[in-house]
Protein backbone atom coordinates (compact mmCIF):
# COMPACT_ATOMS: atom_id res chain seq x y z
CA UNK A 1 0.00 0.00 0.00
CA UNK A 2 3.08 2.17 0.89
CA UNK A 3 4.29 2.46 -2.66
CA UNK A 4 1.14 2.54 -4.30
CA UNK A 5 0.46 5.61 -1.87
CA UNK A 6 3.96 7.01 -2.88
CA UNK A 7 3.04 6.55 -6.81
CA UNK A 8 -0.67 8.39 -5.88
CA UNK A 9 1.03 11.15 -3.66
CA UNK A 10 3.47 11.81 -6.83
CA UNK A 11 0.88 12.53 -9.10
CA UNK A 12 -0.85 14.99 -6.71
CA UNK A 13 2.12 16.69 -6.98
CA UNK A 14 2.98 16.28 -10.92
CA UNK A 15 -0.70 17.56 -11.43
CA UNK A 16 0.10 20.64 -9.31
CA UNK A 17 3.40 20.93 -11.40
CA UNK A 18 1.25 19.99 -14.60
CA UNK A 19 4.28 17.89 -15.39
CA UNK A 20 2.99 15.56 -17.85
CA UNK A 21 6.47 12.87 -18.03
CA UNK A 22 6.58 10.48 -15.10
CA UNK A 23 7.08 6.91 -16.63
CA UNK A 24 8.59 4.24 -14.77
CA UNK A 25 12.63 5.76 -15.71
CA UNK A 26 11.17 8.76 -13.74
CA UNK A 27 10.32 7.29 -10.34
CA UNK A 28 13.21 5.59 -8.38
CA UNK A 29 12.72 3.21 -5.87
CA UNK A 30 14.65 4.24 -1.92
CA UNK A 31 16.33 1.73 0.01
CA UNK A 32 13.55 2.27 2.34
CA UNK A 33 11.51 0.70 -0.55
CA UNK A 34 9.36 4.15 -0.81
CA UNK A 35 8.74 5.58 -4.36
CA UNK A 36 10.08 9.20 -5.60
CA UNK A 37 9.52 10.90 -8.74
CA UNK A 38 12.53 12.74 -10.10
CA UNK A 39 12.82 15.07 -13.37
CA UNK A 40 10.32 17.58 -12.88
CA UNK A 41 11.92 19.32 -16.16
CA UNK A 42 8.53 19.58 -18.19
CA UNK A 43 6.81 21.52 -14.74
CA UNK A 44 4.74 24.50 -16.19
CA UNK A 45 5.74 24.17 -19.45
CA UNK A 46 2.64 23.97 -20.93
CA UNK A 47 0.66 24.51 -18.20
CA UNK A 48 -3.49 23.56 -18.50
CA UNK A 49 -2.74 21.42 -21.29
CA UNK A 50 -2.16 18.36 -19.86
CA UNK A 51 -5.00 15.91 -18.85
CA UNK A 52 -3.31 14.78 -15.77
CA UNK A 53 -7.16 14.37 -13.74
CA UNK A 54 -8.60 12.21 -16.66
CA UNK A 55 -7.20 8.71 -14.55
CA UNK A 56 -7.02 6.93 -18.23
CA UNK A 57 -4.76 6.48 -21.29
CA UNK A 58 -5.01 10.50 -21.75
CA UNK A 59 -3.16 11.17 -19.28
CA UNK A 60 -0.63 10.02 -21.50
CA UNK A 61 0.09 12.74 -23.58
CA UNK A 62 3.64 12.94 -23.52
CA UNK A 63 4.49 9.81 -22.09
CA UNK A 64 3.26 6.10 -20.56
CA UNK A 65 3.34 7.73 -17.70
CA UNK A 66 3.15 5.64 -14.23
CA UNK A 67 -0.37 7.02 -13.18
CA UNK A 68 -2.27 5.55 -16.01
CA UNK A 69 -0.75 2.10 -15.24
CA UNK A 70 -1.64 2.30 -11.56
CA UNK A 71 -5.14 3.17 -12.25
CA UNK A 72 -5.31 1.21 -14.82
CA UNK A 73 -4.52 -1.89 -12.52
CA UNK A 74 -6.69 -0.79 -9.93
CA UNK A 75 -10.09 -0.66 -12.54
CA UNK A 76 -8.87 -3.75 -13.52
CA UNK A 77 -9.64 -5.50 -10.00
CA UNK A 78 -5.22 -6.58 -9.42
CA UNK A 79 -5.26 -4.26 -6.12
CA UNK A 80 -7.18 -5.52 -3.68
CA UNK A 81 -10.13 -2.80 -1.98
CA UNK A 82 -8.53 -2.25 1.45
CA UNK A 83 -4.89 -1.46 0.11
CA UNK A 84 -6.65 0.87 -2.14
CA UNK A 85 -8.15 2.34 0.25
CA UNK A 86 -4.79 3.12 2.40
CA UNK A 87 -3.09 4.67 -0.64
CA UNK A 88 -6.22 6.96 -1.50
CA UNK A 89 -5.95 8.28 1.93
CA UNK A 90 -2.07 8.73 1.65
CA UNK A 91 -3.03 11.22 -1.73
CA UNK A 92 -5.55 12.44 0.35
CA UNK A 93 -3.88 13.32 3.05
CA UNK A 94 -1.13 14.70 0.49
CA UNK A 95 -3.69 17.08 -1.58
CA UNK A 96 -4.64 18.72 1.56
CA UNK A 97 -1.26 19.40 2.65
CA UNK A 98 -0.23 20.72 -0.28
CA UNK A 99 -3.14 22.97 -1.17
CA UNK A 100 -2.26 24.97 2.20
CA UNK A 101 1.13 25.74 1.34
CA UNK A 102 0.86 29.65 1.34
CA UNK A 103 0.08 31.65 -1.88
CA UNK A 104 2.70 33.51 -0.81
CA UNK A 105 5.10 31.12 -1.47
CA UNK A 106 3.86 29.50 -4.36
CA UNK A 107 3.91 33.19 -5.52
CA UNK A 108 7.23 33.84 -4.58
CA UNK A 109 9.27 30.46 -5.97
CA UNK A 110 7.85 30.74 -9.33
CA UNK A 111 8.84 34.68 -9.92
CA UNK A 112 11.95 33.44 -9.16
CA UNK A 113 12.11 30.34 -11.15
CA UNK A 114 10.81 31.81 -13.77
CA UNK A 115 12.33 34.96 -14.28
CA UNK A 116 15.00 33.82 -17.06
CA UNK A 117 11.73 32.48 -18.97
CA UNK A 118 11.14 33.74 -22.48
CA UNK A 119 7.61 32.99 -22.94
CA UNK A 120 4.66 31.21 -21.65
CA UNK A 121 2.27 28.14 -22.53
CA UNK A 122 -0.68 28.54 -20.45
CA UNK A 123 -3.90 27.46 -21.23
CA UNK A 124 -6.21 27.95 -18.30
CA UNK A 125 -9.40 29.28 -17.22
CA UNK A 126 -10.76 31.07 -14.22
CA UNK A 127 -14.25 31.93 -13.72
CA UNK A 128 -15.19 31.51 -17.96
CA UNK A 129 -12.05 33.90 -18.59
CA UNK A 130 -8.28 32.38 -20.29
CA UNK A 131 -5.38 33.87 -18.15
CA UNK A 132 -2.49 35.97 -19.57
CA UNK A 133 0.62 34.23 -21.21
CA UNK A 134 2.58 35.68 -18.40
CA UNK A 135 3.86 35.42 -15.02
CA UNK A 136 0.98 37.06 -13.59
CA UNK A 137 -1.32 34.36 -15.72
CA UNK A 138 0.69 31.14 -15.02
CA UNK A 139 0.74 32.38 -11.39
CA UNK A 140 -3.00 32.47 -11.38
CA UNK A 141 -3.57 29.07 -12.85
CA UNK A 142 -1.20 27.41 -10.42
CA UNK A 143 -2.38 29.46 -7.38
CA UNK A 144 -6.62 28.09 -8.36
CA UNK A 145 -4.76 24.77 -9.60
CA UNK A 146 -3.19 24.42 -5.97
CA UNK A 147 -6.43 25.29 -3.69
CA UNK A 148 -8.73 22.85 -5.83
CA UNK A 149 -6.56 19.95 -5.27
CA UNK A 150 -8.01 18.32 -2.56
CA UNK A 151 -11.48 18.71 -4.43
CA UNK A 152 -10.03 17.72 -8.04
CA UNK A 153 -8.22 14.68 -6.59
CA UNK A 154 -11.22 13.57 -4.87
CA UNK A 155 -13.15 13.65 -8.10
CA UNK A 156 -10.66 11.96 -9.93
CA UNK A 157 -10.27 9.05 -7.33
CA UNK A 158 -14.24 8.80 -6.91
CA UNK A 159 -14.53 8.25 -10.32
CA UNK A 160 -11.95 5.48 -10.47
CA UNK A 161 -13.32 3.99 -7.34
CA UNK A 162 -16.61 3.80 -9.17
CA UNK A 163 -15.43 2.31 -12.80
CA UNK A 164 -13.69 -0.35 -10.44
CA UNK A 165 -16.97 -1.76 -8.51
CA UNK A 166 -15.34 -0.07 -4.70
CA UNK A 167 -18.34 2.16 -4.06
CA UNK A 168 -17.50 5.37 -2.07
CA UNK A 169 -14.30 6.76 -1.03
CA UNK A 170 -13.44 5.68 2.24
CA UNK A 171 -13.79 8.36 5.10
CA UNK A 172 -9.97 9.58 6.70
CA UNK A 173 -9.92 8.17 10.32
CA UNK A 174 -11.01 10.49 13.01
CA UNK A 175 -8.69 12.51 14.53
CA UNK A 176 -8.78 12.47 18.13
CA UNK A 177 -9.96 14.82 20.97
CA UNK A 178 -8.41 17.68 21.28
CA UNK A 179 -6.39 17.88 17.97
Amino acid sequence: AQQIGDIGSEHVLDWFLDNDDTKGDNAKILPSGRIVGIDKGRAFKHFGKWKGLSGDYQMDSNAATIYNALYSTIREGKIDKATVDAAYLAVRSKARKMSKVSDAKITEMLAEGMKNRPSYDVDYTIDGKKVPQNLAGLTAAVLDRKNRLPEQIDQMWAKIYKDAGFGDLPEPPSAPLGD
